[in-house]
Protein backbone atom coordinates (compact mmCIF):
# COMPACT_ATOMS: atom_id res chain seq x y z
CA UNK A 1 0.00 0.00 0.00
CA UNK A 2 1.92 3.19 -1.26
CA UNK A 3 0.18 6.66 -1.64
CA UNK A 4 -1.32 5.92 -5.01
CA UNK A 5 -3.23 2.66 -3.79
CA UNK A 6 -5.08 4.65 -0.90
CA UNK A 7 -8.45 5.52 -2.03
CA UNK A 8 -10.31 8.50 -0.57
CA UNK A 9 -12.28 5.99 1.46
CA UNK A 10 -9.30 4.08 3.09
CA UNK A 11 -7.71 7.06 3.40
CA UNK A 12 -10.58 8.43 5.34
CA UNK A 13 -11.21 5.02 7.80
CA UNK A 14 -7.15 5.55 8.79
CA UNK A 15 -7.35 8.98 9.42
CA UNK A 16 -10.73 8.03 11.41
CA UNK A 17 -8.99 5.26 13.56
CA UNK A 18 -6.20 6.98 14.27
CA UNK A 19 -8.80 10.55 15.73
CA UNK A 20 -10.61 7.56 17.50
CA UNK A 21 -7.05 6.12 18.87
CA UNK A 22 -5.71 9.56 19.77
CA UNK A 23 -8.84 9.93 22.09
CA UNK A 24 -9.00 6.68 23.39
CA UNK A 25 -5.49 7.12 24.67
CA UNK A 26 -5.93 10.56 25.68
CA UNK A 27 -8.73 9.04 28.51
CA UNK A 28 -7.69 4.77 29.47
CA UNK A 29 -5.17 3.96 26.67
CA UNK A 30 -4.72 1.26 24.44
CA UNK A 31 -5.35 3.16 21.43
CA UNK A 32 -2.84 1.30 19.60
CA UNK A 33 -5.07 -1.69 19.57
CA UNK A 34 -7.62 0.69 17.30
CA UNK A 35 -4.88 1.74 14.94
CA UNK A 36 -3.91 -2.07 13.93
CA UNK A 37 -7.05 -2.79 13.82
CA UNK A 38 -7.51 -0.21 11.10
CA UNK A 39 -4.59 -1.36 9.45
CA UNK A 40 -5.04 -4.91 9.65
CA UNK A 41 -8.67 -4.82 8.28
CA UNK A 42 -7.05 -2.84 5.01
CA UNK A 43 -5.48 -5.51 4.46
CA UNK A 44 -1.76 -4.54 5.60
CA UNK A 45 -0.05 -7.66 7.02
CA UNK A 46 -0.21 -7.80 10.80
CA UNK A 47 4.18 -7.33 10.81
CA UNK A 48 3.25 -3.93 8.47
CA UNK A 49 0.15 -2.83 10.38
CA UNK A 50 2.78 -3.45 13.75
CA UNK A 51 5.52 -1.45 12.73
CA UNK A 52 3.42 1.69 10.62
CA UNK A 53 1.86 2.20 13.58
CA UNK A 54 4.60 3.56 15.04
CA UNK A 55 4.79 6.53 12.51
CA UNK A 56 2.32 7.21 14.67
CA UNK A 57 2.80 6.40 18.17
CA UNK A 58 5.67 8.62 18.10
CA UNK A 59 3.85 11.42 16.33
CA UNK A 60 1.06 11.55 19.44
CA UNK A 61 3.84 11.16 22.39
CA UNK A 62 6.03 14.17 21.09
CA UNK A 63 2.63 15.72 21.33
CA UNK A 64 1.55 14.44 24.83
CA UNK A 65 5.73 15.30 25.79
CA UNK A 66 5.74 18.92 24.67
CA UNK A 67 2.28 19.30 27.15
CA UNK A 68 3.97 18.09 29.96
CA UNK A 69 7.46 19.95 29.78
CA UNK A 70 5.68 23.15 29.02
CA UNK A 71 3.64 22.33 32.39
CA UNK A 72 6.69 21.84 34.52
CA UNK A 73 5.82 17.59 35.07
CA UNK A 74 8.47 15.87 33.31
CA UNK A 75 11.27 15.13 35.66
CA UNK A 76 14.28 14.32 33.80
CA UNK A 77 16.33 12.17 36.12
CA UNK A 78 13.93 9.60 36.29
CA UNK A 79 12.71 9.72 32.71
CA UNK A 80 16.61 9.11 31.36
CA UNK A 81 16.77 6.25 33.76
CA UNK A 82 13.95 4.62 32.22
CA UNK A 83 14.31 5.68 28.72
CA UNK A 84 18.22 4.15 28.99
CA UNK A 85 17.20 0.65 29.52
CA UNK A 86 13.95 0.73 28.08
CA UNK A 87 15.45 2.01 24.42
CA UNK A 88 17.82 -1.13 24.73
CA UNK A 89 15.09 -3.28 25.37
CA UNK A 90 13.04 -1.94 22.23
CA UNK A 91 16.31 -2.41 20.38
CA UNK A 92 15.95 -6.37 21.27
CA UNK A 93 12.37 -6.64 21.09
CA UNK A 94 11.88 -5.21 17.51
CA UNK A 95 14.87 -7.14 15.55
CA UNK A 96 12.45 -9.99 17.01
CA UNK A 97 9.40 -8.28 15.79
CA UNK A 98 11.67 -7.77 12.23
CA UNK A 99 12.70 -11.66 12.16
CA UNK A 100 9.33 -13.54 13.08
CA UNK A 101 7.60 -15.22 10.56
CA UNK A 102 3.90 -13.77 9.59
CA UNK A 103 1.77 -16.38 10.81
CA UNK A 104 3.50 -16.70 14.09
CA UNK A 105 3.07 -12.95 14.76
CA UNK A 106 -0.73 -13.68 13.75
CA UNK A 107 -0.97 -15.68 16.81
CA UNK A 108 1.01 -13.78 19.17
CA UNK A 109 -0.68 -10.00 18.30
CA UNK A 110 -3.82 -12.11 18.63
CA UNK A 111 -2.72 -13.09 22.32
CA UNK A 112 -1.41 -9.67 23.14
CA UNK A 113 -4.81 -8.06 21.88
CA UNK A 114 -6.94 -10.50 24.33
CA UNK A 115 -4.26 -9.83 27.46
CA UNK A 116 -4.55 -6.19 26.74
CA UNK A 117 -8.09 -6.35 26.69
CA UNK A 118 -7.95 -7.52 30.38
CA UNK A 119 -5.27 -5.11 31.31
CA UNK A 120 -8.46 -2.43 30.45
CA UNK A 121 -10.50 -3.83 33.19
CA UNK A 122 -7.86 -3.38 36.12
CA UNK A 123 -8.49 -0.47 38.15
CA UNK A 124 -6.17 2.63 38.10
CA UNK A 125 -3.86 3.41 41.06
CA UNK A 126 -4.81 5.39 43.70
CA UNK A 127 -3.94 8.76 43.42
CA UNK A 128 -0.73 10.02 45.13
CA UNK A 129 1.64 12.84 45.13
CA UNK A 130 2.23 14.85 41.75
CA UNK A 131 5.92 14.37 42.66
CA UNK A 132 7.74 11.03 41.82
CA UNK A 133 9.10 9.53 44.97
CA UNK A 134 11.24 6.07 45.20
CA UNK A 135 9.28 3.39 47.26
CA UNK A 136 12.36 2.07 48.59
CA UNK A 137 15.45 3.85 48.57
CA UNK A 138 17.22 0.04 48.84
CA UNK A 139 15.47 -1.27 45.72
CA UNK A 140 18.46 -2.64 43.24
CA UNK A 141 19.14 -0.13 40.19
CA UNK A 142 19.67 -3.58 38.34
CA UNK A 143 16.17 -4.79 39.04
CA UNK A 144 14.57 -1.49 38.17
CA UNK A 145 16.79 -1.27 35.02
CA UNK A 146 15.72 -4.63 34.21
CA UNK A 147 11.95 -3.77 34.57
CA UNK A 148 12.18 -1.51 32.36
CA UNK A 149 14.29 -3.46 29.91
CA UNK A 150 11.35 -5.98 29.56
CA UNK A 151 9.18 -3.17 28.98
CA UNK A 152 10.84 -2.35 25.89
CA UNK A 153 11.75 -5.74 24.55
CA UNK A 154 7.68 -6.02 24.66
CA UNK A 155 6.83 -2.78 23.34
CA UNK A 156 9.68 -2.68 20.90
CA UNK A 157 7.98 -6.02 19.67
CA UNK A 158 3.96 -5.57 19.45
CA UNK A 159 3.61 -1.72 21.20
CA UNK A 160 -0.08 -2.83 21.89
CA UNK A 161 -0.83 -2.19 25.74
CA UNK A 162 2.46 -0.99 26.44
CA UNK A 163 1.31 2.46 27.67
CA UNK A 164 -0.46 -0.10 30.87
CA UNK A 165 2.74 -1.80 31.39
CA UNK A 166 4.92 1.21 31.45
CA UNK A 167 2.34 2.74 34.02
CA UNK A 168 2.34 -0.63 35.93
CA UNK A 169 6.19 -0.26 36.06
CA UNK A 170 6.33 3.60 36.91
CA UNK A 171 4.27 2.78 39.85
CA UNK A 172 5.78 0.29 41.49
CA UNK A 173 8.92 2.04 41.36
CA UNK A 174 7.70 5.40 42.48
CA UNK A 175 5.01 6.96 44.51
CA UNK A 176 3.27 9.17 42.10
CA UNK A 177 -0.02 10.62 40.60
CA UNK A 178 -1.44 9.24 37.54
CA UNK A 179 -0.23 12.84 36.10
CA UNK A 180 3.43 12.10 36.76
CA UNK A 181 3.38 8.54 35.84
CA UNK A 182 2.21 9.40 32.51
CA UNK A 183 4.22 12.37 31.84
CA UNK A 184 7.46 9.31 32.56
CA UNK A 185 5.14 6.93 30.07
CA UNK A 186 4.71 9.25 27.27
CA UNK A 187 8.19 10.25 27.44
CA UNK A 188 9.47 6.43 27.36
CA UNK A 189 7.24 5.31 24.71
CA UNK A 190 8.14 8.35 22.26
CA UNK A 191 11.81 7.78 22.52
CA UNK A 192 11.71 3.57 22.30
CA UNK A 193 8.60 4.19 19.82
CA UNK A 194 11.28 6.53 17.87
CA UNK A 195 14.27 3.32 17.72
CA UNK A 196 11.61 0.96 16.49
CA UNK A 197 10.37 2.98 13.86
CA UNK A 198 13.78 3.87 12.54
CA UNK A 199 14.46 0.12 12.42
CA UNK A 200 11.63 -1.10 10.68
CA UNK A 201 12.04 1.77 8.07
CA UNK A 202 15.50 0.16 7.75
CA UNK A 203 13.87 -3.60 6.92
CA UNK A 204 11.27 -1.60 4.83
CA UNK A 205 8.23 -2.26 7.29
CA UNK A 206 6.82 0.70 7.35
CA UNK A 207 3.72 2.11 4.81
CA UNK A 208 4.33 5.87 5.71
CA UNK A 209 1.69 6.77 3.42
CA UNK A 210 -1.02 5.17 6.13
CA UNK A 211 1.45 5.81 9.23
CA UNK A 212 1.22 9.78 8.87
CA UNK A 213 -2.45 9.66 8.09
CA UNK A 214 -2.66 7.60 11.01
CA UNK A 215 -0.29 9.74 13.01
CA UNK A 216 -2.31 12.83 11.65
CA UNK A 217 -5.10 11.58 13.17
CA UNK A 218 -4.02 10.35 16.66
CA UNK A 219 -2.53 14.00 17.17
CA UNK A 220 -6.12 15.24 16.54
CA UNK A 221 -7.70 12.39 18.80
CA UNK A 222 -5.52 13.31 21.63
CA UNK A 223 -6.37 16.94 21.23
CA UNK A 224 -10.05 16.47 21.48
CA UNK A 225 -9.74 14.09 24.19
CA UNK A 226 -7.62 16.43 26.30
CA UNK A 227 -9.83 19.89 25.73
CA UNK A 228 -13.25 18.43 25.06
CA UNK A 229 -15.82 17.74 27.86
CA UNK A 230 -16.71 14.33 27.52
CA UNK A 231 -20.09 12.81 27.86
CA UNK A 232 -19.57 8.89 28.25
CA UNK A 233 -16.44 8.42 30.25
CA UNK A 234 -13.76 5.98 30.27
CA UNK A 235 -16.16 3.37 30.50
CA UNK A 236 -17.46 3.59 27.04
CA UNK A 237 -14.11 4.06 25.94
CA UNK A 238 -13.04 0.51 27.38
CA UNK A 239 -16.10 -1.02 25.31
CA UNK A 240 -14.44 0.71 22.29
CA UNK A 241 -11.36 -0.99 22.87
CA UNK A 242 -13.02 -4.53 23.35
CA UNK A 243 -14.66 -4.17 20.35
CA UNK A 244 -11.98 -3.23 18.20
CA UNK A 245 -9.39 -5.14 19.84
CA UNK A 246 -12.00 -8.83 19.85
CA UNK A 247 -12.60 -8.36 16.31
CA UNK A 248 -8.96 -7.95 15.00
CA UNK A 249 -7.97 -10.63 17.30
CA UNK A 250 -10.67 -13.17 15.54
CA UNK A 251 -9.35 -12.10 12.10
CA UNK A 252 -5.88 -12.35 13.24
CA UNK A 253 -6.39 -16.02 13.83
CA UNK A 254 -8.40 -16.26 10.49
CA UNK A 255 -11.99 -16.17 11.90
CA UNK A 256 -13.04 -13.10 10.31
Amino acid sequence: MDISSITILQAAVIFAAGVVAGFVNSLAGGGSLIAIASLLFLGLPSPIANATNRVAIVLQNSVSVRAFRRAGLLDFRHTLQAIVPAGLGAVAGTLIAVEVPEHIFDIALAVVLVLVVITVFIPAPKAGSRRLHSRSKGASAILRGLAFFLTGLYGGFVQSGVGFLLIAVVSLIHESDLVATNAIKVSVVMAFGAISLAIFAFHGMVVWSAGLLLGAGTMAGAWIGVHAALRHGAGFVRWVIVASAGAAALRLLGVL
